[in-house]
């Protein structure tokens, strides 16, 4: 059975690692996201070229909780839902993130966290060549204000 790979929705995502934290902030509908605890150790393995089946294996032989996989699988399926990333051909290194043979499950007890965040979403949405007025960005044409 083929394995699932994924990559970075790059047309409308761009994501950074912070200090074992993932930001990734979906331009299209500008909605950002803060990836913790396990689900920063998936997103380091999945972008880095591992197929899903092969992470969730690796999770598994360090965590064998059903409960721990159960929340693993949602996690890369909100990912998928949010449009953060996208089901790619083949499993090759993206090379803004680690790649190496060092995929060993770090001890974190935290359950794959992804936490999503809308509140600069008008902000992020604007188009800042075409939708705005005289007073520049982050003035959207037509909003009435002076």
């Amino acid at each position: 059975m083929a394995d699932t790979y994924y990559r970075v929705n790059d047309s409308d995502v761009t994501a950074e690692n912070f200090d074992g934290e993932v930001l990734a902030i979906n331009l299209s509908t500008g909605r950002y996201h803060s990836i913790r605890g396990r689900g920063a150790w998936l997103w380091r393995v999945l972008m880095a070229g591992q197929g899903r089946g092969e992470a969730l294996r690796r999770l598994a032989a360090s965590a064998p909780e059903s409960e721990c996989l159960e929340q693993a699988e949602a996690f890369i399926n909100e990912l998928v839902a949010e449009n953060i990333i996208i089901i790619s051909d083949a499993g090759g290194s993206d090379p803004g993130w680690p790649t190496g043979n060092d995929w060993e499950v770090p001890p974190i007890s935290a359950e794959p966290f992804l936490e999503s965040f809308s509140d600069m979403q008008d902000l992020l949405e604007i188009d800042p060549i075409h939708e705005v007025d005289a007073r520049g960005w982050p003035h959207v044409a037509g909003d009435g204000e002076t």
